[in-house]
């Protein structure tokens, strides 16, 4: 399992031009980040920025592995390891976690960045910012690893796109029309997000059982 991990890893960071997107990503939402000057351009571009680290950043690995992994025919390799395919599909899932960790610890700095250096948003609403931040980040990760078992590197990058544009619709939405539309107290929306969280890694452990049945039937 940590060979596997180790291999996904390399595959992002060692290639050229996987690690060359990431640097340019990262670099963007930095600018944008410093850049940002009056109120209103400020938290919308945070907003998104937080958004796109969040959702992008977590599930963007299996992006990249899965295009190596067809290249070079590894899944047919792994499936001769001294590992079930169970345990294979729940290394990657393990790994994305840990990615939905890294990038949502980013979203905190540039939410403590935009409270305490920069202030553009209350405390009470970068934390719940940041909290649907979190859940949408889990939720598409599992959305984007049965996308790419299921349909593979070509097909699977048009679905995820896909997604990712009605996602970022409806996150427009939410953000900037749902709390004016409904009146929600601040703090009906924090138990809404306290229990979004949990309801989101049982959404990514349904998904890690889709993709395990998945795998199985392709490599049976």
């Amino acid at each position: 399992m940590k060979g596997i991990m180790i291999k996904d890893l390399y595959d992002n960071f060692r290639v050229g031009k996987n690690l060359a997107s990431y640097i340019f990503g990262g670099g963007f939402i930095l600018v944008v980040t410093l850049l940002c000057t009056s109120q209103s351009d400020a938290k919308l571009s945070y907003s998104w920025m937080i958004m796109i680290t969040a959702v992008i950043f977590s599930s963007c690995l299996i992006e990249s592995s899965c295009e190596q992994d067809e290249k070079a025919n590894f899944n047919r390799l792994m499936i001769s390891f001294p590992l079930s395919k169970t345990q294979i599909v729940i290394t990657r899932y393990l790994l994305a976690l840990c990615c939905i960790g890294v990038s949502n610890l980013l979203t905190l700095l540039m939410i403590l960045y935009a409270v305490y250096v920069k202030p553009v948003f209350s405390p009470e609403a970068a934390l719940e910012l940041w909290g649907l931040g979190l859940v949408i980040s889990i939720l598409f990760t599992g959305i984007s690893q049965v996308i790419y078992y299921l349909f593979g590197k070509k097909v699977g990058t048009i679905v995820y796109l896909i997604f990712f544009a009605i996602l970022a619709s409806s996150y427009h939405l939410i953000i900037f029309f749902a709390t004016e539309i409904f009146n929600i107290h601040f703090r009906l929306q924090i138990i809404l997000l306290i229990a979004g969280i949990p309801l989101s890694l049982l959404f990514l452990g349904l998904s890690c059982l889709i993709s395990i049945r998945i795998f199985k039937r392709r490599y049976a």
